[in-house]
């Protein structure tokens, strides 16, 4: 008789389970039962998900829209990772790695992260900080000769607060120094310490740790971060000649103009860049992403060594810069939405990619989501909120987020007179009860409904998002595409008319209103 060791006894477990579920979904006509090497030998273990308080059923409902949205060309093919209480209760891959070749997408796949790669580049700026090699108030001009503007930081640089904005592009250059050098000779476009989502910032971040530590900054996330945390399948470069190249999806972006997904990219191609640019540049697979989550849901401590301090943890996980309505702010490498107080940790903390990809944290449930995706372009990533709210991972509601629905309500009957329309417009203020600070809100007439444009008390915009009429009075948020409704929010404005002759609304979500914002001029 063999003797089975625990570790050899989990890795069946975790087999048989995988097999369990994988016969359950095999019944689709979409593929999505295939699995790479590795998930038996998981960090995490598999169980039964009732076991953690999640319903077989609703899963198993989950699986059947995720399909759906691939019947429908919502998504060429995506991986769903989820985690909670540090074991796997759902572990799916749907649809095609590559649709043309028909070849079914696995779970397990090595996925191009695209800019989930920040959240590893402020891990390493952090661990500098923490060698007392760079401080967060040193000027970015230290490390950058001909930088632009003197004032700026590293933190400005970690919390996109430089005044940059945009994505940048390597084609031009032999390496990230030349690419980044020639980036800072541009003045930025933004006030310094308003937040701006640029690719420069962690550019530039990733040339000054190979300035400060002498190593190329992927050679230092290798051997300090990826290393130590044993993430098998996590890669810094890419060629079509490696042994791992044939588990990358084909990559593929959506054509308004044929309706369609196109394919730009697959695995026998090389990368489009010829060096590791630290805005993007990570290769991993979800079950190696959930593992560089879990250190920070950990503070800082995984495998029993404390890879970053506790208290660095906390300050990387607040809103450091305030972006858009709400409670969403962006720390050090990751978008924070915030909850009061609990142990100074976030509701959550996550990081999307361009090519559809997400990793989200919510501490206070101890869960983790990675959804891994490579169909640029439309709204699925968004969706997934809508089913995890549905799922009830969540041990309690955390601040308001808006969460899409698919497919959208019919709301075309609804007609409300232009001359209507345009008594609501004007600029509109408000207070976010998250952290009592102002927001303005601008509404104006476009497309025969309400454009909304969110934006903090200096004016500048950060998002814009259609009001769609549900009544005279009364709209939802969502988003338009050639005049068609592509997606809807699960709250509403509600307009008000005050007995002196005021406007102002209220922001309805689940019920309950949220927000009230009275109109400032008109």
């Amino acid at each position: 008789m063999v003797k089975l060791t625990n570790t050899s006894a989990k890795a069946i477990i975790n087999l048989l389970i995988i097999l369990f579920y994988s016969a359950i979904l095999a019944q689709n006509n979409v593929p999505h039962t295939s699995t790479f090497p590795g998930v038996e030998n998981s960090y995490f273990e598999y169980v039964n998900p009732e076991e953690a308080g999640l319903s077989d059923q609703s899963l198993q409902q989950l699986s059947t829209d995720i399909l759906q949205w691939v019947d429908d060309g919502e998504l060429v093919g995506a991986e769903l990772l989820i985690i909670k209480d540090d074991k796997v209760v759902f572990h799916e891959a749907f649809g095609w790695a590559d649709k043309e070749e028909e070849r079914a997408l696995k779970r397990n796949s090595i996925w191009n992260i695209k800019s989930m790669t920040k959240p590893f580049v402020s891990a390493a700026i952090l661990m500098l900080i923490e060698d007392e090699k760079l401080n967060l108030q040193d000027p970015v001009k230290k490390y950058i000769p001909g930088y632009s503007n003197d004032s700026t930081t590293i933190f400005n640089l970690l919390t996109h607060s430089s005044g940059y904005s945009g994505l940048g592009y390597t084609k031009n250059f032999k390496d990230i120094g030349a690419w980044v050098k020639d980036w800072a000779k541009e003045k930025p476009a933004r006030p310094l310490g308003q937040y701006s989502y640029s690719d420069f910032n962690y550019a530039a971040l990733g040339y000054i740790i190979g300035v400060i530590s002498g190593k190329k900054a992927e050679n230092f996330i290798q051997d300090e971060i990826i290393e130590p945390l044993n993430l098998k399948n996590t890669y810094t470069s890419f060629s079509p000649d490696f042994e791992w190249a044939g588990r990358v999806n084909s990559r593929y972006e959506y054509s308004d103009s044929s309706k369609t997904y196109v394919k730009y990219w697959k695995n026998n191609d090389n990368q489009e860049y010829v060096f590791f640019p630290a805005a993007w540049g990570i290769f991993s697979t979800a079950l190696d992403y959930a593992k560089f989550m879990e250190l920070w849901l950990e503070k800082g401590k995984i495998n029993g060594k404390q890879i970053l301090e506790r208290e660095t943890i906390l300050s990387a996980l607040k809103p450091q810069v305030r972006f858009g309505p709400f409670s969403h702010g962006y720390g050090y490498g990751w978008v924070i939405n915030e909850y009061k107080d609990k142990d100074k940790m976030p509701f959550s903390f996550s990081h999307t990619g361009y090519d559809g990809t997400i990793g989200i944290s919510f501490p206070h449930s101890n869960a983790m989501v990675v959804y891994q995706s490579h169909s640029r372009g439309r709204n699925h990533r968004s969706l997934i909120w809508n089913k995890l709210d549905m799922l009830n991972i969540f041990k309690e509601k955390g601040p308001y987020t808006p969460i899409l629905s698919w497919p959208p309500p019919d709301f075309s009957s609804v007609k409300v007179d232009t001359n209507k329309l345009r008594e609501y417009e004007g600029v509109y203020q408000g207070i976010q009860p998250w952290d009592q600070s102002e927001i303005i809100f601008k509404i104006s007439v476009s497309d025969n409904t309400l454009l909304l444009k969110m934006a903090p008390v200096d004016e500048n915009t950060f998002m814009t998002m259609n009001l769609i009429p549900t009544d005279d009075d009364e709209f939802i948020m969502g988003k338009l595409r050639d005049g068609q409704v592509e997606s809807i929010g699960t709250d509403s404005f509600l307009f008000l008319k005050e007995i002196d002759g005021t406007t102002g609304f209220e922001i309805i979500y689940e019920g309950e209103p949220v927000m009230s914002a009275n109109r400032i001029s008109k």
